[in-house]
């Protein structure tokens, strides 16, 4: 990465902490300077006020990878001259000093009874998965063992928390749990609740990365438009129609405690599937984690006919939704039948 230090074509923190929301959701381009920007700013105030951080990864060799290069870039930068940097296991040393921990979320329930009283800011690296990489997969309860991985940490405490990624999907298990929706307006903040969203535009970053040889290499990929156009690749509006006039009713499913209705286009027998339900209808599937009862389960109910339609026609290209985030929540759930 270019030099950061006399550069202001970097994603810049001090604009989201102007708000002083509690966790801060950051997305932006590949390379930008979000980690870079975010370890630059707990180890200054480390440096002027003793404060520690956290540093958060899904998995222990996903942990072991980042952390033991964690300070590399800030030195070979020379950010800090006649600093010592260390990483001994779970911790992160500054001139001897015990300035930062490692949270691995994966095995975090192991430290609920260890006291962090000094650390005001958690650092969440690549927070975000790419859906289409088989290997990623988002822990089965992540959202419930973040907070309480942060509860520990904080306690009663204002603990401020950077979650940090490239763009991938909205459709992730943060957002979700959070009510956090697509931005239908081009503002690239929105702060709710405590709760901030950045959805980063780092022009001046983008003209001088359009300008190396790899980017002209990668021109109308979809590798430069998530790694350096920003955009969200996984979230494509195919198979997004308007609600057909004339469909019947088949059945509700339930994905993330809400509810989306299936329906029949008889004239083209393709289905569509939308936030639109049928209140009183008595047929409703769903997953394990949402089951509840007069609830059929999907998971081993491919041999129920309306299922096999489902799924014939989701192989089919014949299913469509009445936006991304439906499309995107009911491809999810419909993993544990296909």
């Amino acid at each position: 990465m270019a030099n950061q230090k006399d550069n202001n074509i970097f994603w810049d923190i001090y604009t989201p902490l102007s708000y002083n929301a509690l966790f801060n959701f950051v997305v932006g381009e590949r390379g930008n300077g979000k980690t870079y920007g975010c370890k630059k700013y707990v180890i200054e105030k480390f440096l002027d006020t003793g404060e520690q951080f956290g540093y958060v990864r899904r998995y222990k060799e996903e942990y072991k990878q980042s952390a033991n290069t964690f300070f590399n870039d800030l030195i070979a930068n020379n950010e800090f001259p006649d600093t010592q940097f260390e990483v001994k296991g779970s911790k992160f040393l500054i001139n001897g000093l015990e300035a930062g921990y490692g949270f691995i979320l994966s095995t975090q329930s192991k430290k609920k009874s260890m006291s962090f009283p000094n650390i005001k800011t958690l650092v969440f690296d690549e927070f975000l998965l790419d859906p289409k990489n088989v290997m990623d997969r988002f822990l089965s309860n992540e959202v419930e063992a973040f907070l309480n991985m942060y509860e520990t940490v904080a306690r009663m405490r204002d603990v401020r928390v950077f979650f940090i990624a490239n763009a991938f999907t909205w459709q992730n298990p943060y957002f979700l749990y959070f009510g956090i929706e697509f931005p239908k307006s081009k503002k690239r903040i929105k702060v709710k609740n405590d709760i901030l969203i950045q959805i980063t535009e780092s022009l001046a970053y983008r003209m001088e990365k359009n300008k190396t040889r790899f980017a002209n290499l990668m021109k109308d990929t979809d590798f430069k438009k998530h790694a350096i156009d920003n955009e969200f690749i996984r979230d494509t509006e195919d198979f997004i129609i308007e609600q057909p006039k004339k469909q019947v009713y088949m059945f509700t499913i339930v994905s993330n405690k809400e509810k989306f209705g299936v329906w029949r286009e008889p004239s083209t027998s393709r289905l569509f599937i939308s936030k639109k339900y049928n209140p009183t209808s008595k047929i409703i599937y769903t997953t394990m984690e949402n089951h509840e009862p007069n609830m059929l389960l999907l998971k081993g109910a491919y041999r129920s006919p309306l299922i096999k339609l489902l799924i014939i026609s989701f192989r089919m290209g014949g299913v469509f939704y009445d936006s991304v985030r439906t499309k995107n929540m009911i491809i999810k759930t419909l993993r544990s039948v296909i």
